[in-house]
């Protein structure tokens, strides 16, 4: 029965929300339980999830996720980075005044 109600609860939610949600989840389970097992006279004190055991190719998939997530902020780091040393390096160029006393322009 306890691994039915573990079913029934975490069917309702996606992985990300398994591990976010973790104590809400815990929550809705012990009061599933609690309710279930009331009929065999079985008091349910705390339920604990310890760990969440997704499939290697999810958490492979969650890995790969993160790590173009932080190429990609470093790759935005390192853009800005450059560009404020660009402008540091070389700061604009005043025109000078033509020495013929023409603007400069044609």
């Amino acid at each position: 029965m306890t691994q039915e109600v573990v079913k029934a609860v975490t069917a309702r939610y996606t992985a990300v929300e398994l591990i976010t949600n973790r104590e809400k989840i815990r929550t809705e389970i012990k009061e599933l339980l609690k309710a279930r097992l009331l009929d065999y006279h079985i008091a349910v004190v705390d339920v604990s999830i310890v760990n969440f055991k997704f499939s290697a190719q999810f958490t492979q998939a969650i890995e790969n996720k993160q790590t173009a997530e932080q190429m990609a902020l470093k790759a935005s780091r390192d853009l800005d980075g450059s560009r404020s040393r660009r402008s540091r390096r070389s700061p604009r160029r005043r025109r000078r005044p033509s020495r013929c006393g023409c603007s400069g322009r044609i």
